[in-house]
């Protein structure tokens, strides 16, 4: 398989050009009237031990009798064990989000700057995808 490792700030673009965002998605919460509903495939920062995912907050319609998507959101995990099931999500893009996480601890350009990988459904034809696109970019260079 291609490389999966990219810089945070890059990590979406690239999910996007593998046509990932139409992996399966999993449903992760709900609560009367809210369900979070996250990507397939996610992004491991493993310096700080977390997974970040995209995700959708639906949330219920009388009307329509269903789950409507509501926000566009980005899951971060921790991935330490005893904090295992936490999970934060707000309104913005990875890069944001982590730097909205970190509380200030880092701005919003060093958080873009930080190496994850891309880790994909298993599966999916996702690790197919992900190589043609290596191989087409290869081709361009």
């Amino acid at each position: 398989m291609g490389n999966n490792r990219y810089r945070l700030c890059d990590v979406e673009e690239a999910a996007e050009k593998m046509g990932l965002m139409d992996a399966a998605d999993d449903l992760v919460e709900t609560e009367e009237g809210l369900q979070l509903v996250i990507s397939g495939w996610h992004v491991q920062v493993e310096s700080l031990g977390l997974d970040l995912r995209q995700g959708i907050v639906c949330i219920w319609d009388e009307a329509a009798g269903m789950f409507l998507p509501e926000s566009d959101v980005t899951v971060i995990l921790e991935r330490d064990p005893k904090k295992r099931g936490r999970l934060w999500y707000v309104q913005e893009g990875f890069t944001d989000a982590l730097a909205l996480w970190m509380e200030g601890r880092m701005e919003a350009g060093l958080a873009g700057q930080l190496w994850c990988e891309l880790i994909l459904p298993e599966g999916s034809g996702a690790e197919e995808r992900m190589e043609k696109t290596f191989r087409k970019e290869r081709d361009c260079v």
